[in-house]
């Protein structure tokens, strides 16, 4: 390749190298990422890796193959632009020109990456799951009967599963063990975070409900954190264990309902409240334990609420300032670098 054309290559590859940040992935995820995009190219050409990429009908699938590829092709690039600097500073030009063959097929594969962002090329992908379809067709007050349920059998679930009910936390930061306080006319629930990194997710967030106006399941936890000193850890074990007892009293409760209502449900059912309520989309997702406004979209809608009376914090405190994003942006090395 002519010398003007390798540093013209070079310099398109450095600013897409630029816009990506793979630093936020954790080190599970780059495991993951790393295993999905040898397999995806696999010594394909560009085109047949993003057949490989649409070869499904799950848009959670080609999204997660994608950032996969993306994360890989990083990786990549930043390795054969350091080998060809190598190769240029010691003037091996069968090496470099070794190197520019393989940043060139790479950028091809970038380019076509970048001109598909922004929609899904999957021509009849099958629709995700919903949550809203899991509960449809309870009761209005199904929470309460399920926690009625729970009590009355005196299941060690009673209190996470109404910890959950209103707070929407995960099973897994059920697990870590949440600290409810009751006093002051206020329930406070501090829960530390779970799915958290540098870039997502909050170390830890307090939720506040006024106990003026109570809702029924913040009315019980409350009488019951008074009834031994004013303050009580909530944790459960095994989140898997905890998800099959609650699918058996809703299978209990409701043996012609086809849909498992789990964990999930609650969160999401939460959510659905969190937007009912007056709670702005910065205090939603510090709500959720999300580190910005973007990932709350995925929980929950304003009418999805499926609990009867809704319930909301009035107050949530978060250990770090919603992240605003208005969209997903792969750059497009086409128009960079002239």
């Amino acid at each position: 390749m002519d010398p003007c054309n390798a540093d013209h290559l070079i310099q398109q590859i450095r600013h897409w190298l630029a816009c990506q940040n793979i630093g936020a992935w954790s080190d599970a995820t780059r495991t993951q990422y790393r295993a999905d995009c040898r397999r995806l190219l696999n010594d394909r050409t560009p085109d047949e890796v993003i057949t490989a990429l649409k070869d499904t009908r799950s848009k959670n699938t080609y999204y997660k193959r994608r950032a996969a590829v993306i994360f890989g092709l990083t990786e990549l690039l930043q390795h054969w632009v350091s080998e060809y600097e190598n190769a240029q500073s010691h003037q091996d030009n069968s090496l470099a020109r070794g190197c520019t063959q393989h940043l060139q097929s790479a950028l091809e594969l970038v380019i076509k990456l970048a001109d598909m962002a922004g929609e899904c090329p999957l021509k009849a992908p099958q629709k995700r799951h919903s949550k809203r379809q899991d509960l449809a067709g309870l009761p209005q007050d199904w929470r309460q009967q399920i926690a009625d349920r729970l009590r009355h059998g005196e299941s060690k679930y009673y209190l996470p599963f109404i910890a959950e009910a209103i707070t929407g936390c995960r099973p897994a930061e059920l697990q870590k063990g949440i600290l409810a306080r009751s006093g002051d006319g206020h329930l406070t629930i501090a829960i530390k975070g779970a799915k958290v990194d540098a870039a997502k997710g909050q170390k830890w967030r307090i939720l506040r409900y006024d106990l003026t106006d109570p809702h029924p399941l913040v009315a019980s936890l409350a009488q019951e954190i008074a009834l031994i000193g004013g303050e009580i850890r909530i944790a459960i074990e095994n989140p898997r264990n905890w998800s099959t007892a609650l699918r058996r009293v809703g299978q209990t409760l409701w043996p012609q309902h086809k849909k498992h209502i789990t964990p999930y449900c609650l969160r999401h059912d939460a959510a659905s409240n969190f937007k009912a309520s007056s709670l702005n989309s910065d205090e939603i997702a510090q709500a959720l334990g999300h580190a910005t406004n973007k990932t709350q979209k995925r929980y929950g809608q304003k009418q999805m609420s499926r609990g009867g009376r809704g319930v909301a914090p009035t107050q949530v405190a978060a250990e770090r300032p919603i992240r605003h994003v208005t969209q997903d942006f792969t750059a497009s090395p086409r128009s960079s670098a002239k």
